[in-house]
């Protein structure tokens, strides 16, 4: 078992020396220096466990000596030796960690008393920390497995929808054909208005069976670690206002209403055009769904910076906001995790898959995506940002 290695800092030597001798007949291995500046130097190229520091000593003071010892070594079992106490030094030596402070002159057995106290204490800390970073270490490991299996199981419903879907698609068209003969019309009687009712039900559930096929794959193809798609700079008003009629149609059948308010200044920012309005139409889309006849939705585009990492950064946001009903906060930390459902009282179709999708097409873009609904009935705000 190796010794534990003492590091003693006094410029009184005697007392300095007192101590190392004492140390090393109880099985310490103890170096010493007589000032900071010494003690951090060897504190720099050797490993110590514990350090016994003056507090008033020339040049630099314990205290100060002690903080940059910390840094240096933040296990170290730190015991502080003073002639004269006072509450400033205490003060300080609580925020350093300081394990114990002793008046001088000191009771060797209390001194060994102290350190292996400390050093017993660090050692529970570290057995601490080993066994949660061995927890940490399988709760990863099972994370990956977990997310491996959710893939597997992505791909294996998405293969058996397919081939049912298949089976619809060539028996709807053989359908659509049978019942619009003459013959068949006269002797079942179908009009044209229920036939159109027919297969716009038809159509309507194979529509969806596709859309969630595909939103199946695009996770996916989304998820791998290869995913990336080609950007290119964009005029982004101009973007914005050449999809708006696109994005009118999207909605009208649930008689919602877009208005489009853009930046005075002209903004750019490096997309994938195809990928981006995907990522509007489903939001735009999710605005005008789950909200009621009338709805207003906004989109805008406004330059903007905030902070990143302790940096101002200009961005280019986008936003999409509605007056509608809102989020329940308790669902908000959920929102763009995959089948994440956030209204089941109103929702009947797809898997809770488009917010996940979106999160994961602004990410390749090296841009941000959140959600903001400060309560029910007040409306829902969608901000991307953008590196300007």
């Amino acid at each position: 078992m190796e010794k534990p290695r003492v590091l003693v800092v006094d410029d009184e030597v005697e007392a300095r020396e007192f101590i190392r001798r004492y140390l090393t007949r109880n099985d310490f291995e103890v170096s010493s220096a007589g000032n900071g500046l010494l003690g951090l130097r060897l504190l720099s190229r050797n490993n110590f466990d514990v350090l016994i520091s003056d507090i008033n000593m020339p040049r630099m003071n314990g205290v100060e000596f002690s903080r940059r010892a910390r840094a240096l070594h933040p296990q170290l079992v730190i015991i502080f030796l003073t002639g004269q106490a006072a509450l400033k030094t205490a003060q300080e030596a609580i925020k350093i960690g300081v394990h114990e402070y002793l008046a001088k002159p000191v009771e060797l057995e209390h001194l060994k008393d102290s350190i292996q106290q400390g050093l017993a204490k660090i050692s529970d800390r570290k057995k601490d920390l080993d066994y949660y970073r061995r927890l940490e270490l399988e709760l990863k490991v099972n994370k990956g497995r977990i997310d491996s299996m959710k893939n597997e199981l992505i791909t294996l419903i998405s293969h058996e929808l397919r081939t049912p879907v298949t089976v619809v698609t060539s028996t709807f068209d053989l359908l659509k054909e049978v019942i619009e003969m003459p013959s068949v019309e006269k002797m079942h009687g179908f009009s044209d208005d229920k036939k159109k009712r027919l297969f716009a039900n038809i159509e309507k559930g194979h529509r969806r069976l596709i859309d969630i096929i595909e939103d199946l794959n695009c996770y996916l193809n989304l998820s791998k670690d290869t995913a990336s798609f080609d950007k290119q700079k964009v005029e982004m008003n101009g973007f914005l206002s050449n999809n708006l009629s696109a994005f009118k149609e999207l909605i009208a059948e649930y008689q919602a209403e877009i208005s489009l308010e853009l930046s005075e200044k002209s903004l750019e920012a490096d997309i994938a055009r195809d990928k981006m309005t995907d990522v509007l139409e489903r939001l735009i889309h999710n605005a005008a769904y789950h909200n009621p006849a009338g709805t207003q939705i906004r989109l805008s585009s406004a330059s903007a910076s905030k902070v990143v990492n302790g940096k101002n950064q200009e961005v280019v946001r986008i936003e999409v906001s509605d007056n509608g009903r809102g989020i329940e906060r308790s669902l908000l930390d959920n929102i763009f995790k995959p089948f994440s459902i956030t209204d089941i009282d109103h929702h009947s179709r797809g898997l809770g898959m488009g917010l996940c999708i979106c999160k994961k097409i602004i990410e390749l873009h090296r841009a941000d995506i959140r959600l903001d609904s400060p309560s029910q009935g007040r409306g829902t705000r969608i901000v991307i940002d953008f590196p300007a």
